[in-house]
């Protein structure tokens, strides 16, 4: 599925997403970034594990079936393995070039835990590769989109460091926990 979603500074970009319930086998995605949930959630990460590749593969589907083209693919920092299997996943059905590599979190603060956009403010480091002016097309992978910071800071990095004002931002997502 793909719907807008709203960044925090208001802008509006699209997200591929498989659910919005954090009730679903994919809840699980969201209680990972709230420790005090996880004890209950037992059956909830049972499930998930036993349906992740199901989920890879029709997450990758989604994608491919919106027949846009990105110039390149990013999948945010994580302490967790999620995100970047999805974005495997994708990568092992169509041809996307990675840029994953490039950008790293310092570890400090996640999006899950800040309360704010500004609290997130340098956390997040970005290694140019002298290639961002000619991206037009870029996809951020995440596990969970929330509030959006995340996905917000990614794309003022990229901004800042050469990327067109005018280049078109799709953010991916299993878990669509808008809050």
């Amino acid at each position: 599925m793909i719907e807008e979603v709203v960044l925090p500074d208001g802008q509006s970009i699209n997200c591929h997403y498989l659910s919005k319930s954090v009730a679903s086998h994919l809840g699980w995605l969201h209680s990972v970034r709230r420790p005090s949930q996880l004890q209950n959630n037992i059956k909830q990460k049972t499930m998930y594990e036993f349906h992740e590749l199901q989920f890879i593969e029709v997450f990758a589907e989604e994608i491919i079936s919106s027949k846009t083209d990105y110039d390149v693919v990013i999948a945010a920092p994580s302490s967790h393995p999620y995100s970047e299997r999805y974005k495997n996943g994708l990568i092992a059905k169509k041809n996307l070039r990675d840029i994953s590599d490039r950008i790293s979190r310092a570890g400090k603060q996640s999006a899950s835990t800040s309360s704010s956009f500004e609290e997130l403010e340098g956390e997040y480091h970005y290694t140019p590769g002298g290639d961002e002016g000619n991206f037009s097309s870029i996809l951020i992978m995440d596990d969970v989109f929330g509030k959006g910071n995340t996905v917000l800071h990614i794309i003022r990095l990229l901004q800042k460091l050469g990327v067109p004002a005018d280049a078109k931002f799709t953010v991916a997502v299993p878990l669509l926990a808008v809050n």
